[in-house]
């Protein structure tokens, strides 16, 4: 009998890995495996959709869309990836595969702030910062109730002090820079137009791929700029951006 429920059990546990449905990102691993990357990219835009994202997730889009000749598509997501994870050297060469493919292209220039914190996300200068801004504050209600405590490592205590807040300082501008969103890349050949209406001619093209600032938004029509300084409105439908 006891042969019999354990094999019953072995017989169940089987069935509920073979029913067990598969998530859509580990979906569109499978499709990715199998060479089905337009299925993949979809599996995987089911999972973005779904807000349990990662850069794992923001990285297989990113290739599934240059597999599928995506190239905007792949930037803005490898962007996003690297934000998330900037030290990761998939994603810094897939991001510069990826410019060097854009028409025409410029990738823009990193910011002074970005090029000193760039290396550590925002999570990352804050947890560096928490333990030293502790001890510090810590240090200094020990000297409060203890004021005879005050001369030991005197000229130790404001270092550590300095040391933390600069810390600090630095997570707040590295989380200003991640929640930056007026940034932008052309998903598909457009032509920029003068006004943020359908009437409105064109004044140039962007490729796909191209790298923008945007400065706002007029219903269905962003106004953005290049790295050239060239300026225009394109329609939200070919301009992937964080604003949405």
């Amino acid at each position: 009998m006891k042969w019999l429920g354990l094999i019953l059990c072995l017989s169940s546990l089987l069935a509920w890995a073979e029913d067990r449905t598969l998530s859509p990102f580990e979906q569109g691993n499978q499709a990715f495996d199998e060479g089905r990357f337009a299925e993949a990219w979809d599996h995987y835009s089911v999972q973005l959709e779904s807000g349990h994202v990662s850069p794992p997730l923001h990285f297989n889009l990113a290739t599934a869309a240059l597999h599928n000749g995506h190239l905007g598509r792949a930037i803005y997501h490898l962007r996003i990836a690297q934000t998330l994870k900037p030290r990761d050297s998939d994603i810094t060469q897939n991001l510069q595969i990826a410019r060097d493919e854009v028409h025409n292209g410029t990738p823009p220039k990193a910011g002074t702030w970005h090029r000193l914190t760039g290396f550590l996300n925002a999570d990352e200068w804050a947890l560096l910062a928490a333990p030293l801004l502790t001890g510090w504050l810590l240090w200094l209600a020990l000297i409060y109730w203890r004021p005879e405590a005050r001369p030991k490592a005197a000229v130790f205590r404001p270092i550590l002090g300095v040391l933390a807040l600069a810390l600090m300082a630095v997570a707040l501008l590295a989380w200003k820079s991640e929640a930056n969103n007026d940034w932008g890349v052309i998903s598909s050949e457009t032509g920029v137009r003068f006004g943020p209406v359908e009437q409105s001619p064109d004044q140039f093209k962007w490729f796909d791929g191209t790298e923008v600032q945007v400065s706002r938004r007029h219903q269905d029509w962003f106004l953005a700029r290049d790295v050239t300084g060239r300026q225009g409105w394109v329609h939200t439908d070919v301009l992937l951006t964080p604003k949405g």
